[in-house]
C-alpha cells in the first residue's frame, strides 16, 4: 500500500525541498518499496523512494535552520 497518494505535498529529505507527488510506481512482484515521481516547485520531475519522503510539515524548515 502506498504511503502517499497522488497530489500529496511532501518533503524530499535528501534535497530538503517540498515536492508534489504526481505518479506512483507501486511495489510489485519483483520490488519491495513504492517509488514516487515528484515535481519540485522549481519545475522538473524525478523519482524518489518512499524512504526519502515525509509528510509535509511547515515546521520542518525551522528544524533545518537550527541544525
Amino acid at each position: 500500500m502506498a504511503k502517499f497518494e497522488l497530489g500529496d505535498w511532501c518533503i524530499d529529505t535528501r534535497a530538503k525541498q517540498s515536492v508534489d507527488v504526481i505518479a506512483i510506481i507501486p511495489a510489485g512482484h519483483n520490488s519491495i518499496i513504492d517509488l514516487y515521481i515528484v515535481e519540485p516547485s522549481d519545475g522538473g520531475y524525478y523519482i524518489l523512494s518512499e524512504n526519502d519522503l515525509i509528510e509535509y510539515d511547515k515546521y520542518y524548515w525551522d528544524a533545518i535552520e537550527e541544525d
